[in-house]
């Protein structure tokens, strides 16, 4: 391809009708063409060292559920929380968090952040399983379980 591309740029193959017509007659009568003197090689520029992140950006879990109906934040926070738990989670768990922030058991900004941070942490089974416990305690005892965990 790129002896094609070099032939068409020198205009040595001039396309006629279509590039993939004049392809094939390169690759059937590779004799009627030139090759070029010395390989192209594109020029290299050696990749630079990637500087590090001087602060890790952070994310306000509270801006993002603020103006949310108890509807709206538990379907936002399972949107959020899908691509990191999706394997993790049932159907049944999903059910549980849902019924949870709608009831006011849970804020949704204190699950997202426990959530994310346990992937930061690579620990995303044991924030599961955390809250698989919350789901079969009081509504009370789920709010500052979580307060105190964030």
């Amino acid at each position: 391809m790129d002896r094609f591309d070099h032939l068409v740029r020198t205009q040595v193959i001039v396309v006629k009708k279509t590039p993939a017509a004049a392809l094939v007659h390169l690759l059937k009568n590779p004799d009627h063409y030139p090759y070029p003197k010395s390989p192209q090689a594109a020029p290299t520029r050696k990749a630079g060292r990637m500087e590090p992140l001087l602060e890790i950006p952070a994310v306000s879990f509270d801006d993002m559920f603020v103006d949310d109906s108890p509807e709206e934040a538990a379907e936002r926070l399972l949107t959020y929380l899908s691509p990191h738990y999706r394997k993790l989670l049932s159907a049944a768990d999903l059910d549980h968090l849902r019924h949870a922030v709608l009831t006011g058991q849970l804020e949704a900004a204190a699950v997202a952040r426990e959530a994310i941070g346990a992937v930061t942490r690579v620990d995303r089974p044991s924030f599961v399983s955390a809250l698989r416990e919350q789901f079969g305690r009081a509504p009370d005892q789920v709010t500052a379980a979580f307060a105190e965990r964030s």
